[in-house]
């Protein structure tokens, strides 16, 4: 009987730099939705502008009626009936109409404007969306960074531990070492073997993260040397002129304010100019119906100024001002937060930096550590539960250094992007 054998192969993942890996957030369908949603707002402007412009309908109409249309003699002449007919039951009426708003208290004027607000807030919001995406993916990237740097120092340490082993199990054939140090090197070795495969699992999780927002599978190369200012007052004030939300905000405003120009148009007076060519007459030649003239062409104005609606333009306004008030207060909250972030953003840089420095010179002790105790047990003059507490605590060094460095980037990136987006691309798309 014949067996099939499966092979389960680990899939190759091509390393890409982060710069490269950034670029494909254009990808993300999340964005592409939005990218849409900004081009039908695009396109509401224009028709808010077409409220603008005379409208012109053309209609065909036909009626027929039950009985002819006739007028009543009251005082009939001898001979003649008391009726006589003033229409026909077919009529056909043609006309091209139009109408054009001369005046509409400034409605039409405040409704364009508030469209073009609405146009640019989501463009920013777009912007603002790739700015969060990038937060997002900078933090994926730094994340599979630390682990592939993780796995590297625990591969080491698992090749430190594999030659310590067979210096110990010549020890040990040879009646000088028990049998407990020979075993506690080989349970290290399983211990680190666990250690990778379990990194190399969370290390996939983030791996699928970052393909969902770029839609390729990367891994991460390197780290790329990002600056940041420190003057925390120059970051704000840079912030609160090219940061995309608080941009967007500030046209929330903006609109709020339209809103209420716009509830306060149903004080003054409607005039709209309206006139049509128009024919009437009992067949579709609208040449007449022998009654009435076929040509009833006309123009004329209609102006409409409201008494009295209930106080519904008032209330509209008032509402429309309450509005404006609470965007106005939700962007003085909003502002404050972004400058708490700025600072704290600064104090976290200043403190992995400072990290950064101890966790090199931790680096540079487990080091020396390492190769004294290796000597030592080399020489027999430490145990092999030395030796293995030496490699883990230099891997774990290792480990931790790069953990920092990628904390680190992460941070100025996100440093950066908390000023705005552009920001954040000068500094990577160089």
């Amino acid at each position: 009987m014949k067996k099939t054998v499966f092979m389960l192969l680990p899939i190759i993942l091509f390393g890409g730099s982060f710069e490269d890996i950034a670029k494909r957030v254009d990808e993300n369908l999340l964005l592409k939705s939005k990218q849409q949603q900004v081009a039908a707002m695009k396109k509401m402007v224009e028709v808010a502008k077409s409220k603008n412009f005379p409208t012109v309908d053309a209609s065909l109409q036909y009626i027929r009626l039950k009985d002819t249309p006739t007028t009543s003699l009251h005082l009939p002449l001898p001979g003649m009936p008391p009726s006589i007919p003033m229409g026909t039951k077919d009529n056909f009426e043609g006309q091209i109409g139009f109408s054009y708003p001369i005046f509409t208290g400034f409605a039409i004027t405040r409704a364009i404007e508030k469209s073009k607000l609405e146009y640019i807030k989501a463009r920013l919001e777009l912007k603002d969306l790739k700015r969060n995406l990038y937060i997002k993916l900078t933090d994926i990237y730094a994340a599979v960074y630390s682990l592939n740097e993780n796995i590297k120092a625990l591969k080491e340490g698992l090749k430190a531990a594999k030659d310590a082993y067979k210096k110990a199990k010549g020890f040990y054939d040879q009646g000088l070492l028990a049998a407990a140090d020979l075993y506690n090197i080989e349970a290290k070795i399983y211990e680190i073997r666990a250690d990778i495969e379990n990194i190399k699992s969370q290390k996939t999780e983030f791996i699928n993260m970052l393909e969902y927002i770029t839609g390729i599978k990367k891994d991460a190369d390197n780290l790329p040397q990002i600056t940041v200012s420190a003057d925390k007052r120059a970051l704000f004030k840079e912030a609160l002129s090219k940061r995309e939300d608080i941009l967007a905000l500030k046209k929330e405003l903006e609109i709020s304010q339209k809103d209420i120009e716009l509830a306060a148009s149903g004080y003054y007076p409607k005039i709209v100019a309206l006139g049509a060519l128009k024919r009437q007459g009992n067949t579709v030649a609208l040449d007449g119906n022998g009654f009435t003239n076929a040509d009833q062409s006309f123009i004329g104005a209609v102006i409409k100024w409201n008494i009295f609606d209930g106080y519904a333009t008032t209330r509209s306004k008032e509402a429309a001002s309450a509005k404006k008030l609470a965007a106005a207060y939700f962007y003085s909250d909003y502002v404050k937060k972004v400058e708490t972030e700025i600072e704290n953003s600064i104090v976290r840089i200043e403190s992995l930096s400072a990290t950064k420095e101890a966790a090199v010179k931790q680096l540079r002790a487990q080091k020396e550590y390492y190769r004294l105790t290796k000597g030592k047990f080399n020489n027999q003059l430490a145990s092999a539960d030395e030796l293995s507490r030496s490699i883990a605590a230099l891997s774990e060094a290792k480990a931790r250094l790069k953990t920092v460095e990628s904390m680190l980037f992460r941070q100025k990136c996100r440093l950066l992007l908390q000023i705005s987006m552009k920001k954040f691309e000068e500094a990577v798309f160089r």
